[in-house]
């Protein structure tokens, strides 16, 4: 749901501006991570959810120690190159993701990798596309399961 998987080292070259983006990012986590926490939380939304506390989604994503945090971001983003896994992948599949992702073609072509994948973008969302908008979600995903074939 609105990430690819990593394309290990060639991440770098596959996603330029999105790594130089990220890469700005983690000088940030690493120097001011209340100021990272809090804009990494707003981002994820595109929507306003008044029934959501912000502070509080904020607070918890603090309570990973940076370190592990850039440890962790850097392990799942660029390390390991896990593409090979998605043609092994013989359930039905839904990639979806937001229209405005940075790595929207890169998602694409994950769905490309998969057999019989439904790719779906969801307009006006942001990466927690399932909170933004969950009445497309709950649809995306409703097509999927119908699709499946009855044992």
């Amino acid at each position: 749901m609105d990430s690819p998987v990593s394309a290990g080292p060639s991440e770098i070259e596959e996603n330029k501006e999105w790594t130089q983006q990220f890469l700005g990012m983690i000088a940030v986590y690493v120097n001011q991570p209340a100021e990272y926490s809090e804009g990494m939380v707003r981002w994820i939304f595109k929507k306003p959810h008044p029934e959501l506390n912000l502070q509080e989604v904020i607070a918890h994503s603090r309570k990973t120690p940076v370190p592990i945090g850039v440890t962790m971001l850097m392990m799942d983003d660029y390390a390991v190159d896990r593409r090979p896994a998605l043609a092994k992948i013989d359930r039905p599949t839904l990639v979806i993701a937001s229209a405005e992702s940075p790595l929207l073609k890169a998602q694409e072509r994950m769905a490309g990798a998969i057999r019989g994948a439904q790719f779906v973008t969801v307009k006006g969302a942001g990466h927690a596309l399932f909170v933004d908008d969950p009445q497309a979600f709950n649809e995306s995903l409703e097509r999927l399961l119908k699709s499946i074939p009855p044992k």
